[in-house]
């Protein structure tokens, strides 16, 4: 059971790093957003300069205040682990 376990965190981890990787910019977005990843040097927390250059500024100013939070916690919970 611990096995199957394992095996299944590790198959989902792989596949959010490749959704973050490949999916469509507002997708994309709407996928990085559904929860702060434990690494801070996730594809969720990269900026998507091709999907925000679109964006309204009001939207635009949104987006970035949102991904600064998400790698704040991110950057938080990786300080914890190492201490």
């Amino acid at each position: 059971m611990k096995f199957v376990t394992v095996w299944f965190v590790l198959m989902f981890c792989r596949f959010d790093h490749w959704l973050c990787r490949t999916l469509p910019g507002a997708i994309r977005y709407q996928w990085a957003k559904l929860w702060v990843r434990e690494d801070e040097f996730h594809p969720s927390l990269d900026s998507h300069a091709h999907y925000v250059h679109k964006l309204p500024s009001r939207q635009r100013d949104l987006y970035w205040q949102n991904l600064m939070s998400r790698r704040g916690v991110a950057h938080k919970r990786d300080l914890a682990k190492t201490t």
